[in-house]
């Protein structure tokens, strides 16, 4: 029999149930009394204005549960029975009214918000929001907030290194008095829209928490192990609950037509904007937006009926749940005590005792292979996947403790401090706990961790690792080129999806707690560089394409590290074109390995897709909208010049206006001289400073500059010498336009 697992901690115990909740994944949390299940559960939707119910299951009447039943007359005047909906079901009409306010209270914070990175529908800086809106409150008997939301780095579920204040710019949130109807109601999200009141704080966590998968509305069932032998009834209602989020003729999921918004496998390359789109839409077509999590709560699941149970992924408590570190000196000294008194032994007694109350399950059954699996291990959503990060730090830590030998990696990697991972845990407290070392389940977890989960694993048509084959090969550029062979020949079709899952998870590495790390960036250049090489050298030295891979790496690698890099808004306009230098200065090694060497044929159509957009053939035919949508996507747009809607333009417009315009407005604009010294130059077609005046006269350039100096008109603020000669570069700016 498997050996207790050591110790999962608090805070990676709240990280992984958080995980489990924003996949729709319901959590069965399991442990003994007093250890806090239900209490950090029900501060954090309360902090995050979560509407949340708390079904004491053990001591709840089945009606309670499903609704009373009310027979009523039908046309033919038979009797027909119906059933009204519970005491604690949510007003569904209310929820979809705070979520589409959300939207809009979070558009127009977003134009406040100045953190780094800016603004974009992610789920870091989505997240981050959330944290802050939950340490931040109205204060007594007023309506209104206005101020900064900051994420301390207190929190547990933070990810913040320190305070972080992610709008320096005050904003403010408004909200009604507390009425007397709500002050007197446990039950708030029952309400109307009118009698829950205007509450901007509220409504924007509602629309965070839906496009995060968090739900909008939570439903808590406690004391599932607490049914009586006569009252099993109350399971058949739950498993429905559970199961189709339906209850008789109610449903608490009407998002996306009942199907809920499948995150994360709708998510799309770790972004979540796609979310964000979908819910607008439905948001725009005043579609219902209810959308429920079920967590469960139980000391013991032995007696929990099988059917039910397996809908749930069951979490073992090691240790207690905490929102926030207690920082108390007298806090911190009896918990000392406590630990000090109760004694390893004590503890192990303690979780022995309750092994014996657990119930597991002895096979994968459908509901873990098709939905609870797939999305744990999803590679759509890898960047925000708590699943994968933890793993990640444990083949980290096994890579560091094994000299970064891959053999001796393949071996350690599934020794028994896995199960002290995110996903060894959620396998060890649902199957493995009692289950022999060499059973069948155990082999399960075995491939799905070597196949799912180690970054760099992969597998030929032998059983032999390519780790081990790859550890033989001396040349790093070479080992790369045989992952690459094999990882193509394994799966050509998501091959592709792999390798820019890959340079992006490590692109978002290249920051750490001092924010942008210059040594990350050039080795992530480098190390995107080597797929590039490995697709393209063999062995010996020469130009040997890779099958399939050799003639599109290069284009789609550089268009990929191109946007990304574009993005980044720490990257400078000086960063930006020292990163392309090496880049460039990389590409002419590689062509100088082959002396031989005439001309490389790289894939027509890849070529044309990553640099103009579409295909020459394509494009017959294809409305000029459309053309400018897919030249949005493209590095330069046109086959013949750099178009206006390429990323090249516009990631050089980013760049410029966010370093290079500041350094012209304080240099040129702010000094007369400087300033009549570049107008009489710019008359020289010659000159730099023509150059700098054509690219002035670019419609968004002129739009861009047009916007700052009406920001600073409207402003009030009196004028300078370089708002004067602002406007004077706009006139002539403009008398150009019209020549």
């Amino acid at each position: 029999m498997a050996t207790f697992r050591t110790f999962f901690e608090g805070k990676k115990l709240l990280k992984l149930i958080l995980q489990l909740i924003r996949y729709d994944i319901p959590p069965l949390i399991v442990g003994k009394s007093s250890i806090g299940k239900s209490y950090t559960i029900l501060e954090l939707a309360t902090r995050w204005r979560l509407p949340h119910s708390m079904l004491y299951i053990g001591s709840e009447k089945p009606e309670n549960i499903e609704g009373l039943a009310k027979l009523i007359g039908g046309d033919n005047k038979a009797d027909i029975l119906q059933f009204l909906k519970p005491y604690w079901f949510p007003n569904e009409e209310t929820i979809s009214s705070q979520v589409t306010n959300g939207r809009k209270i979070l558009e127009k914070y977003s134009k406040t918000y100045d953190a780094q990175p800016k603004f974009i529908y992610s789920y870091d800086v989505l997240h981050q929001i959330l944290i802050g809106l939950m340490d931040t409150k109205y204060e007594e008997n007023s309506t209104e907030f206005k101020g900064s939301l900051i994420d301390t780095g207190e929190s547990e579920i933070s990810d913040s290194i320190g305070k972080t204040i992610l709008n320096s710019k005050p904003f403010t949130f408004k909200r009604g008095l507390e009425t007397s109807l709500q002050a007197k109601t446990a039950h708030e999200d029952t309400l109307t829209a009118k009698q829950a009141g205007r509450d901007d704080m509220r409504d924007m966590c509602m629309y965070i928490c839906t496009v995060l998968g968090y739900g909008n509305y939570w439903l808590v069932l406690d004391e599932l192990d607490k049914v009586g032998e006569f009252e099993k009834e109350k399971y058949a209602p739950l498993l429905h609950i559970v199961r189709e989020r339906t209850l008789k003729d109610w449903t608490l999921r009407q998002i996306n037509d009942k199907k809920g918004l499948n995150i994360p496998i709708s998510v799309k390359n770790n972004s979540y904007k796609s979310i964000v789109d979908s819910v607008n839409q439905q948001i725009d077509k005043q579609l219902p937006l209810l959308d429920c999590r079920v967590i469960g709560i139980a000391n013991a699941t032995k007696e929990i009926e099988e059917a039910l149970f397996r809908r749930f992924c069951q979490v073992i408590m090691d240790d207690t749940m905490q929102l926030y570190m207690p920082d108390a000196k007298t806090v911190a000294k009896i918990m000392k005590c406590i630990d000090e008194a109760r004694g390893d032994d004590d503890v192990q007694d303690l979780k022995a005792d309750l092994m014996t109350k657990l119930s597991f399950l002895d096979d994968i059954n459908l509901q873990w292979q098709y939905s609870f699996l797939p999305r744990l291990l999803n590679n759509t959503d890898q960047l925000n996947n708590f699943i994968h990060k933890n793993f990640n730090e444990y083949y980290n830590k096994v890579k560091y403790e094994s000299n970064n030998q891959p053999q001796t990696i393949s071996n350690k990697i599934l020794g028994p401090e896995i199960l002290n991972t995110a996903f060894g845990k959620i396998m060890y407290d649902n199957f493995l706990a009692n289950k022999d070392k060499d059973s069948e389940v155990q082999k399960i977890f075995n491939c799905m961790v070597r196949r799912e989960l180690i970054p760099t694993e992969l597998t030929g048509d032998t059983n032999e690792s390519i780790l081990s084959q790859v550890s033989e090969i001396k040349d790093p550029i070479q080992q790369v080129r045989m992952i690459l062979e094999k990882s193509y020949q394994e799966d050509p079709i998501l091959f592709w999806d792999k390798i820019e899952l890959d340079i992006t998870q490590q692109f978002s590495d290249i920051k750490d707690s001092g924010g942008l790390n210059i040594g990350k960036l050039k080795n992530w250049t480098s190390s995107t560089l080597d797929n590039v090489e490995a697709s393209m050298i063999n062995e010996k030295g020469e130009v040997d394409l890779l099958p399939g891979i050799g003639n599109k790496m290069l284009p789609i690698a550089y268009k990929l590290m191109f946007s990304l890099m574009i993005n980044q808004q720490d990257i400078d306009m000086d960063l930006f074109n020292s990163t392309q230098n090496l880049i460039a200065n990389r590409y002419d090694d590689i062509l100088n390995k082959d002396k031989n060497l005439k001309e490389i044929q790289f894939d027509e159509n890849i070529v044309e897709k990553s640099f103009f957009g579409v295909t020459q053939t394509e494009r017959k035919g294809m409305s000029e909208s459309k053309q400018i949508n897919l030249k949005s996507k493209s590095l330069v747009g046109n086959i013949h010049y750099l178009s206006t809607y390429s990323l090249a333009f516009n990631g050089y417009m980013k760049k410029y206006f966010g370093n290079e315009f500041t350094i012209f407005n304080r240099e040129v604009l702010g000094d007369t001289r400087k300033w009549i010294d570049f107008k009489e130059k710019s008359e020289d077609k010659s000159t730099t400073e023509y150059g700098i005046l054509l690219f002035f006269r670019k419609e968004q350039v002129f739009s861009k500059i047009q916007s700052l100096y009406k920001n600073f008109i409207s402003s009030g603020q009196p004028e300078t010498k370089q708002t004067r000669n602002l406007g004077d570069l706009i006139k002539l700016i403009d008398l150009g336009n019209e020549s």
